[in-house]
């Protein structure tokens, strides 16, 4: 890449699929605007509070939205730390439109964000599967009698479009992927900056370059400011590009240390000027609130008192303080029933982290139906509702076999291709990427009740090692490799289709 901005070119042959994409995301973002254009166009005062109790789409926030329509740190400063000043220039676009027409066009303009990062993801994706994938030969005689020095010449370097394509659109079947590309949420940008850092990593590995310390300061600022434990993932790629080098001071210090202090004491900053000062006067305003009612709750028990001829300071005080211990016992009830808590294990530890973590939920089940299940296709019953404002329970199983069946062979096809993978140092950085939130979600249970709305951090792991599946079954060997070929293909168009009927379906009834 001789400019940095050349990578959004579109090739002549990406253009076909380029185009069916867009209009794919077009059309999934307009079920968006339809469902909810009918109010959410008019102007109001405190767009935070009517967003949020209004959009009802799983446990996606429509955060994005409030910060469109009116500027603010509405992120958590230490998650999204940059989130909200990337939301500046499209603020500033529907500022003017408000002007102009007294209307809010607030959904239409995060539109265009979530169509752009969802189109050049899918362009990242497809450019990982043609050009980044490889191949070594085998390093042991197959059952043809061909040996490794037989191989040499002939080892398939690239996936054919219509595979590239194929896997592409199954990645983008899968249920929320295509939800992240409609919901007003962060997760779309983050799923987008990844793939570009991983087309660029695999990039830069065939032709043997380092990733410079300017772009890695600039992917981490990106990936970190959308989500903080995202920045992670490119100092992975970079001590993966650049190995040794990557632990030399004259790299390390400056595309590392220095941008970690800064984006650190940037969300401290964050926090101090922006959201301290709110969360302050609403704690004061809620302590105001609390003894307003504690003095005219005295001033009636004691004019009762007086009226009945035994009035006693220390008698009606204790009284007040025994009811306000009551009331404040229902309000951190009330709190507790409508806060993520209430549907969380049992934490690892206390702590201002850790208390966040879940010891208790289910692995084997939460991988089958959250993590493997619904977040490649929809549960049916309690379709799309928050599991933390509602009643839908953590795990929800799937009325019938083939949904199961269908989640099996996508995990078996991964399974083989991790096989073929297992020597490519690509699919180590990419399996990487995916361990890290497993880590996070699976092992420490950071989010463990809604772990599907996260899949769009990780998920494409599994078309890019499929992909390996597909090279190795292209490599000549025995002669019943394209018949392997052939129903491979067949299986994944099959299951592809499948999720796009299965997925879409349910998306359009309930948007609609």
């Amino acid at each position: 890449m001789t400019h940095p901005f050349s990578v959004f070119k579109i090739k002549r042959e990406e253009r076909w699929q380029a185009l069916v994409a867009l209009l794919v995301f077009i059309a999934l973002n307009a079920l968006t605007i339809i469902r909810y254009n009918d109010t959410y166009h008019l102007l109001r005062k405190n767009y935070h509070n009517f967003f949020v109790h209004t959009f009802h789409v799983s446990g996606f926030d429509p955060l994005t939205y409030s910060v469109v329509s009116q500027w603010e740190i509405g992120y958590n400063p230490y998650r999204h730390p940059l989130l909200a000043f990337f939301m500046y220039i499209p603020n500033q676009i529907n500022q003017g439109l408000m002007l102009l027409t007294e209307m809010n066009f607030v959904q239409w303009v995060v539109a265009i964000v979530l169509i752009f990062c969802a189109f050049y993801s899918f362009i990242f994706l497809y450019r990982i599967l043609r050009e980044d994938l490889t191949l070594k030969p085998r390093s042991s005689t197959d059952d043809s009698g061909r040996t490794a020095d037989d191989y040499k010449g002939m080892t398939t370097t690239n996936l054919p479009p219509f595979d590239a394509t194929l896997l592409t659109a199954l990645f983008f079947s899968f249920a929320y992927i295509m939800l992240v590309t409609m919901v007003p949420d962060h997760f779309c940008l983050s799923m987008c900056i990844l793939l570009l850092t991983l087309y660029v990593a695999g990039k830069r590995e065939k032709t043997g370059r380092r990733l410079k310390v300017w772009q890695t300061v600039v992917f981490f600022l990106i990936t970190a400011g959308i989500s903080l434990n995202n920045g992670l993932k490119t100092f992975m790629t970079a001590w993966w590009i650049n190995r040794r080098h990557f632990f030399s001071p004259k790299f390390f210090l400056p595309a590392v240390i220095l941008p970690c202090l800064v984006i650190w004491g940037f969300a401290r900053w964050e926090y101090a000027h922006f959201v301290w000062p709110n969360e302050h006067a609403r704690h004061l305003a809620k302590q105001q609130r609390m003894k307003k009612v504690e003095q005219q709750t005295y001033t009636r028990l004691a004019e009762k008192a007086k009226a009945e001829g035994h009035y006693d300071s220390t008698t009606v005080q204790a009284e007040v303080n025994n009811i306000m211990a009551h009331k404040r016992a229902a309000q951190e009830q009330w709190a507790y029933q409508h806060s993520s808590e209430r549907k969380q294990g049992k934490p690892f530890a206390k702590g201002e982290f850790m208390r966040w973590t879940d010891e208790t939920t289910p692995r084997l089940q939460t991988t089958i139906e959250n993590v493997f299940g619904e977040g490649v296709q929809l549960h049916r019953d309690y379709l799309l509702q928050d599991v933390l404002a509602t009643k839908k329970p953590v795990i929800v199983h799937y009325r019938h076999w083939w949904n199961y069946a269908a989640e099996g062979l996508l995990l078996v096809l991964f399974l083989l291709g991790a096989a073929c993978a297992w020597r490519q140092r690509f699919f180590w950085l990419v399996i990487s990427y995916a361990a890290l939130d497993w880590l996070l979600h699976i092992g420490l249970g950071f989010g463990i009740n809604e772990v599907y709305i996260m899949s769009a951090h990780w998920i494409y792991l599994l078309p890019i090692t499929i992909g390996y599946l597909l090279l190795r079954l292209q490599q000549q060997g025995s002669h019943t490799q394209p018949v392997l070929l052939s129903t491979v293909r067949i299986l994944l168009l099959c299951l592809t289709l499948y999720l796009w009927a299965w997925n879409g379906t349910l998306l359009v009834d309930y948007m609609l």
